[in-house]
């Protein structure tokens, strides 16, 4: 058994395709993207009325993450939120690699009496890295709804440096991408402690949660259909820097794909030297951009609302450069543009599972 379709769109900032030269310097500039949202205020996301189904989200690096928990008794663990693939990989005890091994606690399969095994070895391939693991089934708790008999796949060999870091699974929340019973969304989706079949992501300076069940009055939501109920990928009409698209003739389709789990913007790489050219010409600087008057990167589509980013450069020393990296991925849909952190910040995201679209409020 594979699911090799679940791995295909879990190309993460550095657990996938970017070189290691470009993943170290997004880390060191991470950082400077956020803290120029010093604005931002958590406020409204507070006035949700159930404090349970908030779930705090820690930054670790380039990626963040949320406890979930596994078992009877629970085993708590930290997950990367990631809208971006569509199952829950927990770090197992059966796994004796070195990378495992520097887990604080990972899972413990024989201390659950609701644990079941199956005989499903998977391999999933990434751009950088790859993971073997087994699918089992268990309870599952996050944000305190509860998911019975849910699917989930244990990590027994990690193969990357994406799995270095301090974090103890990758919970995706995209639509199923296997016939294995091992969607996080579906087990939401069945799940009769969620009547409001959405969840809500916010990236604040002092706080950043994520919510299941819509958090109501915190802004006009613009809704923008699912083209596929696979990814969160929308079609997509045009791309522009300060007015001025970077798509060329438009002779494909596009898509712009909403990822929790990746911390820039990505674009096909044949669109990359058009994008650096229209910055050459407006004659961007850092000293421009440290005094809010750099150009905004805007995403266009048919009859709904422009997507406008201000603040989308990184930011080392005295360099200053676009948090704009070439992926080339593409779906049925068209080539693939996803709105990862710098988007994040700057907007809150809803993602309905019952009438398949996504919302987007600017902050």
């Amino acid at each position: 058994s594979n699911i090799r379709g679940e791995s295909t769109f879990l190309t993460r900032l550095e657990r996938r395709t970017f070189s290691a030269e470009t993943r170290r310097e997004i880390f060191k500039s991470l950082a400077s993207l956020r803290d120029q949202h010093l604005d931002i205020d958590a406020t409204p996301m507070k006035l949700v009325t159930r404090e349970n189904y908030k779930i705090l989200l820690h930054q670790h690096r380039s990626e963040f993450t949320g406890k979930i928990s596994v078992g009877t008794p629970e085993q708590t663990e930290e997950c990367i939120m990631d809208t971006g693939s569509s199952t829950a990989w927990i770090f197992s005890t059966k796994c004796t690699d070195p990378m495992c091994l520097s887990k604080d606690n990972p899972f413990d399969s024989s201390k659950s009496s609701t644990y079941i095994p199956t005989n499903h070895h998977v391999k999933v391939t990434f751009g950088s890295g790859s993971l073997t693991g087994q699918l089992a089934v268990d309870t599952i708790k996050l944000g305190g709804v509860t998911m019975l008999q849910q699917g989930f796949g244990e990590i027994l060999k990690p193969d990357g440096s994406v799995f270095e870091q301090e974090f103890g699974g990758i919970c995706g929340l995209s639509f199923p991408m296997s016939s294995h019973n091992i969607s996080l969304l579906e087990g939401l989706r069945r799940s009769q402690d969620l009547t409001k079949k959405s969840i809500t992501f916010y990236y604040g300076k002092e706080e950043s949660a994520m919510f299941l069940g819509e958090p109501k009055n915190y802004g006009s939501i613009n809704w923008y259909p699912v083209s596929e109920p696979k990814y969160w990928e929308t079609p997509l009409k045009d791309v522009t820097i300060q007015g001025k698209s970077i798509l060329g003739e438009k002779t494909r389709n596009f898509s712009a794909v909403f990822d929790t789990g990746t911390s820039i913007l990505t674009t096909p790489s044949k669109y990359l030297s058009i994008a650096k050219s229209v910055l050459e010409d407006i004659g961007i600087t850092c000293q421009m951009i440290q005094a809010g008057q750099g150009p905004k990167i805007c995403y266009h589509f048919d009859k709904k609302a422009d997507i406008c980013i201000d603040n989308w450069f990184m930011f080392d020393d005295d360099i200053c450069k676009p948090a704009l990296v070439s992926l080339d991925l593409n779906t049925d849909q068209g080539d693939i543009f996803i709105l990862g952190q710098p988007f994040l910040w700057e907007h809150i995201t809803t993602y309905d599972f019952e009438k398949n679209r996504v919302g987007v409020t600017k902050i």
